[in-house]
């Protein structure tokens, strides 16, 4: 173990081995582990549901630690009603933990092998691997289910965090692994930990800085070879509102953060330390690459007892060659011992800061006496000076991070103290388009651009907020000046493609698509936007060509795989689609369009069973949506049950009403409504007549038969464009009928 953290890897000059640091390892600087998190989480619960939850709120400047002392008294005082409310909710948690739950989660390998040992098949095999395995399945849903107990919102969730992490410094123990990384010994670390330590421990006492990644798309630009040391944050940062502790949201970890752990361990090793290896996310991948791809990189998992680790690890380590389990007291013990067995000097820690005391004191000094102190500059003078070197600390907070709310107050405060702050309203502006807060942002980039009318992003940018707008002559004009500007910026290309597309202005949005991609061959979503033209003009075969170049250049791009799926599946490939479509929902779990598509086409491959389930779960995650309800109910329509079907889309008739958006779904949906209603001896008059009104002006039609061919072919003076879609629409419906 000693040996192996010293090894270098000779080809790149790195250590030969990453670390991997899980949440025991913050144990002894104060913050909880998941256990606990599971006790904190449960009592919250209880109080939030309780009605005297108000007697006891937390005050705005209260410690969490104080608050939450009253908390457990609260819980202790109603001990018999908390431990209730605990076992219902459980109850809950164990109904959840389905056969159908756990037996996808089972890793292939781990499946083959119970099969050769219990001789057992089929059925009888399933309910045995569910009953061997359900137990440990619970188990590790426990957290992110107590979780979401605690709130359903991310917000919420986040605050928690920052609170269990408020005020927790690194200890002597992440001080000393900071001097390891200060020496060269330790360059790359994983860690699933939200917290900061290991890199407040190097920037406050050490002098090598290192690069901290924790959000998906910036771990594009990992480098393990890099000079400066890596902390690669696979679940997110507290500082972020990124950050990941429900089941599902760990289930796999992010594209880019997969693809660059994958790249460590195809020439480096893994030292585990502190991590229970309970999450799907991170031991899919040691999974995927040390049996299914049979890598034999070196894993080393130093644990306090061999009996207590996780099912998963047990299974990885011994079916896995150069696979190691070593014992250790504690992350604490295994850094004394390495401290003792390489003898690293420690910088003096009271010595380095007060050196940067004093340069700091030195640098005030130095711009006072040369310009504030000056003879000639006036009071007012110092005022501003002094307010625009506080701007900066603030633009400089804001741009570091990525939690949304500070980020707006922190360029707000900088805009407050320097109005003409361009660059500070349009980072503000951007943050406020990723909200969708589409005007505020837009009087940010007005703002941006009227202090700096010579910045391309800001037009480009603004652009992109008359799109969403649905200004598309405004967007057209932004996206033209950013090019003048900047005739290099590929974004700008993407996005005026995107407009000409849109007003189909075909000739200029095909050589936009081909310009982004020239200046930036790279961009996998400018070959996905290409790739959706070419689709609209017919050029299916090169649109199959965009789709296939972008899953190469990046592999966990959902939209590029269900954006292929369309493809097959308008090339009855259905099979394929429903490949492609699953393979985008395993990247992107909550996508409902695509839910919506592979729904489709398992109604189309004969599974109706399959297309309930993804009808349901698209309209769980966009409850009303019509074309989701239009598909649920047309498939009970299939099933002959014609009182769900009515039921299903009741469920949505206000919205209906209310809603001024797509004709055809519109017209799809109380044209169905009316057919059930008859069908069903049920007044379908209402619906009648709003599908009249859905027909072009001045012509009528009558609803005489619930038999869809009948009506189709008989109500001619239905508009043109609607009869076509039904047409189209209806046809299976048709043969059944």
């Amino acid at each position: 173990m000693l040996h192996a953290v010293i090894m270098k890897n000779r080809e790149l000059n790195i250590p030969l081995n990453c670390f991997f640091i899980g949440a025991g390892c913050s144990k002894s600087s104060g913050i909880p582990l998941g256990g606990e998190v599971i006790g904190i989480c449960k009592k919250l619960a209880f109080l939030k549901q309780h009605e005297d939850s108000l007697t006891i709120e937390k005050d705005k400047n209260e410690s969490f630690e104080n608050y939450f002392e009253k908390v457990k008294i609260f819980s202790e005082e109603r001990k018999n009603e908390f431990d209730e409310f605990v076992s219902a909710k459980e109850k809950e948690l164990q109904k959840q933990i389905t056969i159908n739950y756990v037996l996808p989660k089972i890793p292939e390998y781990l499946k083959n092998l119970v099969r050769e040992n219990s001789g057992l098949k089929d059925s009888e095999f399933d309910q045995y691997l569910y009953e061997l395995f359900k137990e440990d399945f619970y188990k590790d849903s426990l957290y992110g289910f107590w979780f979401e107990q605690y709130s359903g919102d991310k917000r919420e969730r986040q605050m928690l965090i920052e609170d269990l992490i408020e005020n927790k410094n690194p200890n002597g123990a992440f001080i000393l692994f900071a001097n390891f990384i200060q020496h060269g010994l330790i360059h790359n670390i994983f860690t699933t930990n939200f917290d900061d330590l290991l890199n407040e421990a190097l920037m406050k006492y050490m002098d090598k800085k290192a690069r901290v990644y924790s959000h998906n798309e910036i771990a594009d630009f990992i480098s393990i070879t890099s000079t400066k040391p890596n902390i690669i944050k696979l679940h997110g940062d507290y500082l972020f509102e990124n950050i990941q502790n429900l089941s599902d949201e760990t289930s796999r970890l992010n594209p880019n953060m997969e693809i660059k752990m994958k790249e460590a361990l195809g020439k480096l090793g893994l030292i585990v330390v502190g991590y229970s290896g309970a999450d799907h996310s991170v031991m899919s991948v040691l999974e995927e690459i040390k049996i299914k791809n049979k890598k034999e990189f070196l894993l080393i998992w130093c644990a306090k007892n061999s009996e207590r680790l996780h099912w998963r690890v047990i299974n990885l380590l011994n079916q896995t060659q150069n696979s190691f389990l070593v014992q250790i007291d504690d992350f604490d013990t295994l850094v004394g011992k390495l401290y003792v067995k390489f003898k690293k000097p420690i910088n003096d820690i009271s010595e380095n800061a007060k050196e940067k005391k004093n340069d700091l004191d030195a640098f005030i000094n130095k711009f006072r006496k040369e310009f504030i102190l000056k003879e000639e500059t006036t009071e007012q003078d110092k005022i501003e000076f002094d307010k625009m070197s506080d701007a900066e600390k603030y633009f400089d907070m804001a741009f570091g991070g990525t939690n949304t709310q500070n980020k707006i107050e922190f360029y707000s405060k900088a805009i407050e103290l320097n109005p003409n702050y361009a660059l500070a309203y349009h980072n503000r502006a951007n943050v406020y388009n990723d909200i969708k807060e589409r005007h505020k942002a837009l009087n940010d980039y007005n703002k941006a651009i009227e202090l700096n009318p010579e910045y391309a992003n800001s037009f480009n940018n603004r652009g992109t907020v008359y799109e969403k707008l649905g200004d598309y002559e405004k967007a057209l004009a932004d996206y033209n000046k950013a090019i003048e500007i900047n005739p290099n910026l590929a974004n700008a290309y993407n996005n005026r493609g995107i407009i000409y597309d849109k007003m189909n202005i075909n000739d200029k949005a095909l050589y936009d698509y081909n310009k982004a991609i020239e200046l930036n061959p790279n961009n996998a979503k400018a070959y996905i936007n290409r790739g959706n033209f070419l689709f609209k003009i017919n050029e299916k075969d090169k649109a199959l060509a965009d789709y296939n170049y972008a899953i190469d250049l990046n592999p966990y791009y959902a939209d590029a795989y269900s954006n292929r799926g369309f493809i097959y599946e308008d090339q009855n490939n259905y099979a394929k689609a429903a490949e492609d479509y699953s393979r985008a929902l395993e990247i992107n779990t909550k996508d409902s369009h695509t839910f919506y598509c592979r729904g489709n086409v398992y109604l189309k491959l004969n599974d109706p069973d399959n297309a309930e389930k993804d009808f349901i779960r698209a309209l769980e995650l966009e409850p009303e949506k019509i074309s989701y309800i239009n598909s649920l109910s047309k498939l009970y329509f299939l099933k002959n049950d014609f009182e769900k079907a009515l039921q299903t889309l009741m469920r949505i008739e206000n919205t209906a009403d209310k809603n001024s958006g797509d004709k055809k779904d519109l017209a799809e949906y109380y044209f169905l409504k009316s057919v059930i209603e008859k069908i069903l001896n049920k007044d379908s008059s209402d619906s009648e007549k709003k599908l009249k009104e859905l027909a072009e002006p001045g012509k009528t039609f009558d609803i005489t038969i619930p038999v869809i061919e009948d009506f189709i072919g008989n109500s001619r003076d239905l508009d043109e464009e609607v009869k076509i879609y039904f047409n189209e629409k209806y046809s299976f419906l048709k043969k059944q009928s």
